[in-house]
């Protein structure tokens, strides 16, 4: 019996929203040559604030010449605690991050990409079309930049406001039985390359005579559209 597949869409995300993903040509290889697309887990990304939560920020203040009552210093704590032990489950959940600017970024490209990499185009619903996440629920939206406090409830969706140039979307595999993937970086999921990519474009970096026979190739073997980047950098 085939299992149903659940995904759940945050407020305000329209399914049709262009998103991006700049990576390195080796994983546009990969899922075009597999169809196997890696998604890492959130403890892996580079930003320290995805493992654990700021703990200065966490608590709420309180007035100088009115210290707290136990009681409720007690609740503070109680609540802090829970928070980050969530906050640490979280982190072993995969999650793939895109962004929803459509226009080239040179601050993408340099920030996530070496001089062989690509940008691939697609939408959310084309995303959620293409993947098999069977296993797994899937919940997307889009991040907002509020940093980390006692009194939020959306950690999962929010980042430091350093981030806010990112304009991140992020897509989240919430496993229905919980495996030991301690010593694994991410998970492979299934994709249909035909379904998830509407353009690739080619790194600004790369050499034209690279990109212009590379382009041919992937436009020729996977009927993928190809384009060269609209950046130029010296």
């Amino acid at each position: 019996m085939t299992r149903n597949k659940y995904f759940y869409i945050r407020q305000f995300v329209n399914q049709n929203d262009v998103i991006c993903q700049y990576m390195n040509l080796d994983n546009l290889i990969l899922i075009l040559s597999t169809n196997k697309y890696f998604v890492r887990f959130k403890r892996g990304f580079s930003d320290k604030y995805e493992k654990t939560l700021p703990l200065k920020n966490l608590f709420p203040a309180y007035l100088a010449n009115r210290p707290p009552d136990k009681t409720i210093l007690e609740e503070n704590i109680s609540r802090i605690s829970e928070k980050l032990a969530s906050y640490k489950i979280l982190g072993n959940i995969p999650a793939s991050c895109w962004t929803l600017r459509n226009a080239e970024s040179a601050l993408m490209w340099s920030g996530y990409t070496s001089k062989f990499g690509v940008c691939i185009k697609s939408t959310v619903s084309k995303f959620i079309s293409a993947i098999d996440y069977c296993g797994y629920d899937l919940i997307c939206g889009a991040m907002a930049y509020r940093g980390y406090n006692y009194w939020q409830d959306d950690e999962a969706f929010s980042k430091d406001q350093a981030f806010a140039d990112e304009k991140e979307f992020r897509f989240y595999f919430l496993p229905n039985n919980a495996p030991d993937k301690k010593d694994k970086e991410g998970i492979y999921f299934s994709i249909n390359p035909q379904v998830l990519i509407t353009e690739v474009i080619l790194s600004p970096q790369m050499a034209l005579e690279v990109s212009s026979a590379l382009g041919d190739m992937i436009q020729d073997k996977y009927s993928i559209k190809v384009r060269n980047s609209n950046i130029h950098l010296d």
